[in-house]
């Protein structure tokens, strides 16, 4: 998933590494730089706070009234390139595509009332090969391997490793998103335009859902909600699936969708937001019932430029965007600005 937005992580490279790190801790100001939001790369929510991962540090913002509340930054913290993030609990897990001592990727367990460490997770035995995406699950904590074409399962009590899937039978090709509602855990083959259903409680394989009737291109991300499944590919289809039975329900395209490309899917309060990625500047938001298109959200008083993911919580949509170094808060009832949360400096 996201691949354009590795591409902008890579050419951003040098000023990331310019940014100075705090001391091990966390900060209720901005970090050294000056930012509180700085190339947002992912966002998750809950326990009414939002949690923006940029490119070296997270940062915590009320969800009611967008003000910052901390920003977490330190080099114990392992933060390089934070690339996606879960919640679960007390606990925000942040997969690290770039951290670790070999800088093969690495896992930040954070408290989420307080910010502090919990754990960093970077031993070689977890198998991290830029663990791109991140879910919680069962009781457990998956991590796609993205260059590793494998899954690690993760502890959520203790960390501890439970094991690390990379069987030849799951199909793993470039793994580059993930979801679970508890039960199943569903993986992207990105390069495989195929989707790996996977037993949350054993880890053990389902099914791998592939064919050229369920119209996948280049998968770039996966959403589920217990009763189906969604995923996007890059030309704009989206793949309705059966939970149950990994049976196609429908495929869904857009229409007017303006932009050749689109990088992210989420669900909530019975409807759809897919965003045009790193490269566009919109929103579509569909009704899960139909598949119809509700409402095309753009314009220049959202600042969408390069959106990096959107997220559902608290009956608003969150949307992350890399280059505006801004999360913008809108409505998912009627699509209207809420508000603007720049990164300061």
């Amino acid at each position: 998933m996201r691949t354009v937005l590795r591409i902008l992580i890579a050419v951003a490279a040098m000023v990331v590494l310019a940014v100075p790190a705090l001391a091990s801790g966390a900060s209720t100001s901005t970090d050294a730089s000056g930012w509180s939001i700085y190339h947002p790369l992912t966002i998750t929510s809950g326990a009414g706070h939002i949690w923006v991962a940029s490119s070296n540090f997270v940062s915590e913002f009320s969800a009611a009234t967008g003000a910052l509340v901390r920003v977490i930054n330190g080099s114990s913290y392992d933060f390089i390139d934070p690339f996606a993030m879960t919640l679960l609990g007390d606990r925000v897990w942040v997969a690290d595509m770039n951290g670790g001592v070999n800088e093969l990727g690495s896992v930040t367990e954070l408290s989420a009332s307080t910010g502090a460490l919990v754990r960093v997770i970077d031993d070689p035995i977890y198998g991290f090969y830029a663990p791109g995406a991140i879910t919680a699950g069962g009781g457990h904590i998956w991590v796609a391997n993205g260059d590793g074409n494998s899954v690690t399962e993760i502890s959520a009590s203790t960390g501890a490793l439970v094991r690390v899937i990379s069987n030849s039978a799951y199909g793993f090709s470039s793994p580059e998103a993930i979801s679970s509602d508890g039960t199943h855990v569903w993986v992207e083959n990105e390069r495989g335009r195929s989707v790996t259903e996977i037993s949350a409680s054993t880890g053990a394989l389902v099914r791998v859902i592939r064919g050229s009737n369920y119209g996948f291109g280049v998968i770039q991300d996966i959403a589920s909600d217990g009763t189906h499944v969604w995923v996007l590919s890059d030309t704009c289809a989206i793949t309705e699936l059966s939970a149950a039975t990994g049976a196609l329900v429908r495929v869904i395209r857009i229409p007017g969708w303006p932009w050749y490309a689109c990088d992210t899917v989420t669900i909530g309060a019975g409807h759809m937001w897919v965003t045009s990625g790193p490269s566009g500047n919109a929103v579509a938001e569909l009704s899960l019932a139909t598949g119809a298109l509700v409402r095309m959200i753009s314009g220049s008083r959202y600042d969408f430029k390069g959106i990096s993911r959107a997220i559902f919580f608290g009956g608003e949509m969150w949307v992350a965007s890399y280059t505006s170094n801004a999360v913008t808060e809108i409505s998912a009832s009627t699509g209207a600005l809420v508000r603007v949360i720049r990164g300061s400096k």
